[in-house]
């Protein structure tokens, strides 16, 4: 019963992970946001719906490029240095980085952007990065920028002085005031301005005061005004009340009007402002008839100059609008002016539009409002687009609210019915299905609202696509009785249901049709782009939830299977990561540990090896990575502390999005036990045939240091003792000593001391050692040594090896030759060739070559050198092997595998 709670919970949280992460996926692909995720390599991974739709490129044609072919050039560098930054920090930047995309087109836009670190084991693996679209507000800042730079060059290069006043004194003057006053700029600055009004101008200047401390004043008026030279001109000002830099204070224009002529042509300059400005500009008295009418309220009221100056404002004011008409003189009486008021206002034609007001007071000299100025834009595009963002957004939210609801759906059932639901919300359908092609490829009813059983009979199993089609398009029909793309008889079924109208939207996923959803309506309707859209969308969401749905059954059913799988295994069955972490295991592995599930479920692989095998678990993963499979021999540790040999098949696998590794161990400890009985018998049986190899061999010096030992005793009796044949019996000594050293080498299993060892060099010194045998028996070497790995390995006897091959070799060439000695790398193994042009060796005895005592040798040949030889190789793990033709030569080989650092 725990082992199944277990397995419930294992599930349960299989299902929320799943879900977490097609909640993921949803968020990802239906982001405003452009969300785009590479390695590092910079090679992208990943991209959402809003990249594609904006780079104008599919996924796949964008998945697998590097992210600098959508980078203008210009920000490669910063892209680089924003990319070390994160990889750095393994934090996203503080701020946002301005970048310019280049789309399929060729064109190219701007987002603001800021990466995310993607980590793996505390490492930077990728980066995710956010962008969102700012090529608007790079427009307007642009503009802004145009505007205050011809703002700051209308300002300097006004014909009229235009300054900022604040607390009395001047905190900005152009140009043109300095002309007009006399003063530098210098001067002006921080001066009280009442020092530039004549005695008999101060009253005048009162209302500028009042508009300072935010009361009512005049915005025109004149005054008499001193140079300073003395000089006393006439001004015009035009004033306004702003805030400059937190505080309250007053913007005017100044004019010299002391020469008419001049004042004259500047009137006539801010007419032509006024009749050309993009704005309806008109005036009022105030009564609130029109006394000012420029060109563009002409083009955009339909009404010229004649028909309406002289009648009241009302006319092109709604009805139900008409008292604001009054409260916006009243207000703008009060403050001067008033600005951003929306409202709306009527067209000759009587179309109403909206627009943005600014209302702005006309006052005399003495203060007196005597008309207002009314400038009036057209905000008609602008509620449009507001109008357009608040549709989209509750489609969206309608989309995103269908697609959480039928996430979490557990049931096929609840998918339809929050399915059917966001179909009829979104659309304003009056009617709607889902059908889904069945094992025959028919299509079947499997949801629907407001229709009969009939009707559901008579259309069951049509279809506008063919089924193998792989980008089928929704099929609109706007009115059933007027269509003729129906047939006769299925035309009659619909209307006869009372159906009018209805869509055909394909279920796709993948390329793969799976049925459709369809939309009815009682009454003619006309699809529009954007309805056709989100059907498309819902769509989209509907097939993938199906399709989620099914492949969840699927894995249950199949995670079902490979439980029973795994725990009726006779071999231990381990999945564990690369670092050694136990993820899953099967019965058997607990039964031969003596752990249970969830004790080895808490454990690593390294736990259950012997503390001297631990070190070789990082090398196994290393070369798995490297092969994906590998198969090895080692020892499994049980809870008691006994240990047991094992072969384990290991390979590299997906699992759950990450890496993994499947290791199935079987116990071998009865065929280990089998394998050394055997090795035991062998030993036996060979050991007659060592001892009788053994005897022969020592018993021909034996015999010949006998009678040389007998020779010599007579000639020391007669005086006659040769140097000669104490020589010989040393030469037998000798010969002795070298069969019994080699029986020593060939029997043993001591230690090799293993180490890096440069097999080329190796070589290049036995041949300094061996050149004068070498050159004794006429023999040339010929080398073609190849830029080869290092092998690990026992020096001393890898030379002994060679010395014993290039000996053979000579021996072989009685009358001189050739030996050619080549190594080569070749799939992780150094691979040494030492042929000779020599006699070669008979076929016969190719198989016995490397048998202890076997020689082909008439004299001086033991018959152990090839057998030491193939000994010693074969502790290093390599291979030796042997090609040879009579009279033709012969080619030895040796495999060893090289050293991995």
């Amino acid at each position: 019963m725990g082992c199944g709670a277990d397995d419930a919970e294992l599930r349960e949280l299989v299902k929320k992970l799943k879900e977490s992460e097609e909640r993921y996926r949803e968020l990802f692909e239906n982001a405003n946001d452009l969300i785009v995720v590479f390695n590092m390599d910079g090679v992208i991974e990943e991209v959402n719906r809003a990249v594609e739709e904006r780079v104008g490129l599919s996924r796949e044609e964008i998945v697998g490029r590097r992210v600098e072919e959508f980078i203008h050039p210009e920000f490669h560098q910063i892209l680089r240095e924003r990319v070390e930054t994160v990889v750095r920090t393994k934090r996203s930047p503080p701020s946002f980085q301005e970048y310019r995309v280049v789309d399929a087109r060729g064109g190219s836009f701007w987002v603001e952007a800021r990466g995310r670190p993607i980590l793996k084991n505390g490492e930077v693996v990728g980066i995710q990065v956010i962008m969102r679209d700012i090529t608007q507000r790079k427009r307007a800042e642009e503009a802004l920028r145009e505007s205050e730079q011809k703002y700051r060059s209308l300002v300097e290069n006004s014909h009229t002085g235009i300054y900022i006043i604040q607390d009395c004194v001047f905190k900005f003057v152009n140009q043109k005031l300095c002309e007009i006053t006399g003063y530098s700029r210098e001067e002006l600055i921080g001066m009280d301005f009442r020092r530039l009004i004549a005695p008999e101008s101060r009253h005048i200047i009162e209302g500028s005061l009042k508009r300072m401390r935010g009361e009512a004043g005049p915005a025109r008026f004149e005054f008499i005004g001193v140079r300073k030279d003395g000089e006393k001109r006439h001004a015009l000002v035009y004033s306004v009340p702003i805030t400059y830099r937190g505080k309250p204070a007053v913007q005017g224009n100044l004019i010299d009007i002391t020469d008419i002529k001049r004042a004259q042509e500047e009137l006539k300059m801010l007419a032509s402002i006024v009749e050309n400005v993009s704005e309806a500009i008109c005036s009022l008295d105030l009564e609130g008839r029109i006394t000012y009418w420029n060109a563009h309220a002409e083009a955009l009221f339909g009404y010229s100059k004649e028909e309406i100056i002289g009648r009241h404002l009302s006319e092109i004011v709604p009805p139900d609008r008409r008292d604001e008409v009054e409260y916006c003189m009243k207000l703008a009486s009060e403050r001067g002016y008033i600005s951003g008021f929306e409202t709306e206002r009527v067209k000759k034609d009587g179309e109403c539009f909206p627009v943005e007001l600014t209302t702005t007071a006309l006052r005399d000299e003495r203060g007196e409002v005597r008309g207002f100025i009314s400038i009036m834009r057209d905000i008609t595009q602008r509620k449009r687009a507001e109008e357009a963002l608040r549709r989209r957004v509750e489609q969206l939210r309608a989309v995103y609210q269908m697609a959480d609801a039928v996430s979490k759906a557990g049931a096929i059932d609840e998918i339809y019915r929050e399915a059917l639901n966001a179909l009829q919300r979104t659309l304003c359908a009056d009617r709607a299905a889902i059908l889904l092609f069945d094992s025959e490829g028919r299509l079947r009813f499997k949801a629907w609202r407001g229709l009969s059983e009939r009707y559901r009979r008579a259309v069951e199993g049509h279809c506008p696509w063919q089924r193998d089609e792989e980008k089928p398009e929704p099929v609109l029909i706007g009115d059933v009785a007027s269509d003729e793309t129906l047939a006769e008889e299925l035309r009659g079924v619909i209307l006869e249901e009372g159906i009018r109208a209805l869509g055909f939207f394909p279920l796709v996923y993948r390329r793969r049709l799976l049925g459709k959803f369809m939309a009815y309506y009682n009454t003619p309707h006309s699809f529009t782009e954007e309805e056709v859209r989100l059907a498309k969308t819902i769509a989209s969401h509907i097939a993938f939830a199906i399709e989620r749905k099914r492949a969840v059954d699927a894995l249950r059913e199949s995670e079902e299977k490979y439980r029973t799988l795994i725990d009726s295994a006779l071999d231990a069955i381990f999945l564990h990561d690369l670092e050694g972490r136990i993820l899953e295991v099967n019965s058997a592995a607990a039964e031969r540990l003596g752990y249970s599930r969830e004790e080895l479920l808490r454990m690593r692989i390294q736990d259950i090896l012997p503390e001297e095998r631990r070190d070789v678990f990082p090398r196994n993963m290393q070369e798995l990575l490297d092969k994906k499979s590998i198969f090895f021999e080692s020892e499994h540790l049980r809870r008691d502390g006994s240990t047991y040999p094992v072969e384990v098949s290991a390979r590299l696998m997906e699992f759950r999005g990450r890496r993994v590794v499947l290791a199935i161990s079987r116990d071998v400890t009865q065929r280990k036990q089998m394998e050394r009985q055997i090795i035991i018998s062998e030993k036996l049986a060979s050991l007659g045939v060592l001892a009788a190899g053994i005897a022969h061999e020592l018993n021909n010096p034996l015999n010949n240091i006998y009678l040389l030992a007998q020779l010599i005793k007579e000639d020391l009796q007669s005086g006659r003792a040769k140097e000669e044949d104490v020589e010989m019996i040393l030469q037998q000594v000798q010969r002795a000593s070298q069969i019994i050293r080699g029986l020593l080498e060939f029997s043993r299993e001591g230690f090799v001391n293993f180490e890096e060892v440069d097999i080329n060099a190796a070589i290049e010194e036995i041949l300094g050692f061996m050149e004068k045998m070498i050159e004794s028996h006429r023999v040339r070497v010929v080398k073609r040594l190849g830029d080869v790995p290092k092998i690990a390995g026992d020096k001393t006897m890898l030379q002994q090896v060679l010395v014993n091959l290039i000996t053979n070799a000579c021996q072989a060439m009685p009358r001189g030759g050739e030996i050619r000695i080549t190594t080569r790398s070749r799939n992780g193994f150094v691979e040494i060739e030492i042929s000779d042009t020599g006699e070669g060796i008979r076929k016969e005895h190719l198989d016995k070559i490397f048998d202890p005592f076997f020689t082909t040798k008439e004299r001086d040949g033991s018959g152990l050198g090839l057998a030491v030889s193939h000994n010693i190789i074969k502790r290093h793990g390599g291979e030796i092997s042997v090609e040879s033709e009579l009279g033709r030569g012969s080619t030895f080989t040796i495999v060893l595998p090289a050293h991995r650092g």
